[in-house]
């Protein structure tokens, strides 16, 4: 499949794209357990998974360069034989008025566990990923005949070792938001982005601008060793094919940027991510049991999506 026929705009592909390096479809290819590292990029992963896990790595190309693209790209049909178990409140059971959550997951999975309701953590402002072991190990107990996605937050911010930085208050981040909306929306990603930058940057900014850049990377290396060590130990309580991928990658000081916007396919830091294949036998598995059926969204249950999605540093 070529960069266009994935969704890339054929004026704005990343500059220098191998092309050995194909673009990733998870529901095309085989596997168990599919693990999503959110806004993992592929160097920092090669640099770092081997003091954890073994596997067979390849690089891969993201069809999109943020979660709420990639979801609608990736997850197109009904999938009856998967369990989707999520930290990302971009991955909820019901629809909501939301016109930016373009992706209903319950119609799309056998069931969503969302994780990032289940296992909030006040103290981070994010989902541990010990808490997401511990709902997949009952997932698993409750459906073992079913194919599951382990969706974990990290590396994505917020950052573990950040804690104590300054952060915005719920207004003053509904305002930047709609600054750089203004400005993508008015001069195009490329720059508008960078506009944006200067005017009303993210929160990875944000935070960038008060502890710089190089401590900003030496935080997402400790989210993504964090991670990794729950992977990890996660691996004990899984069998088959196991394969570790991510949404997106992201941007770490590159041209003064930091985060992944939507739609901004020419840096190779927000579209190469890793593609890594474990197998591993010989596990017994417990026997299946009927889960309740999801409930609708309350208004309240609406706005938690809304306020963990803020905390993730979501417009």
């Amino acid at each position: 499949m070529s960069l266009v026929q994935a969704g890339y705009p054929a004026s704005e592909s990343p500059r220098s794209l191998s092309k050995v390096d194909p673009v990733a479809f998870p529901m095309e290819e085989t596997w168990d357990y599919l693990i999503i590292l959110d806004a993992c990029r592929y160097d920092y992963f090669e640099k770092f998974y081997s003091l954890n896990i073994q596997g067979n790595l390849y690089k891969r190309i993201s069809p999109a360069t943020c979660t709420r693209d990639w979801l609608v790209k990736v997850f197109k049909d009904y999938y009856d034989n998967c369990v989707y178990v999520s930290a990302n409140a971009n991955v909820n059971n019901s629809p909501t008025s939301d016109s930016k959550l373009k992706f209903t997951a319950s119609q799309h999975f056998f069931k969503v566990i969302e994780v990032w309701k289940s296992g909030w953590s006040e103290k981070f402002g994010t989902v541990h990923p010990d808490e997401v072991n511990k709902s997949v190990i009952r997932a698993i107990a409750q459906n073992n005949d079913k194919k599951f996605i382990i969706h974990y937050m990290q590396p994505h911010y917020p950052y573990f070792a950040s804690a104590g930085v300054k952060v915005r208050g719920h207004f003053e981040h509904k305002f930047i938001w709609v600054v750089r909306n203004l400005c993508t929306h008015i001069l195009g990603t490329n720059i508008g982005v960078k506009l944006a930058n200067k005017i009303a940057p993210n929160d990875e900014e944000f935070v960038a601008k008060q502890i710089g850049f190089a401590k900003l990377r030496q935080c997402y290396e400790q989210n993504l060793q964090t991670v990794l060590q729950s992977v990890a130990d996660l691996l004990s309580h899984l069998q088959g094919k196991i394969v570790i991928t991510s949404d997106h990658g992201d941007l770490l000081g590159e041209e003064e940027l930091c985060g992944h916007p939507c739609g901004f396919y020419r840096m190779e830091a927000l579209t190469e991510i890793p593609w890594l294949e474990i197998h591993i036998d010989g596990l017994e598995q417990s026997a299946a049991v009927e889960l309740a059926p999801d409930e609708i969204l309350t208004k309240e249950e609406e706005d938690i999506i809304h306020k963990r999605l803020e905390a993730f540093g979501y417009g």
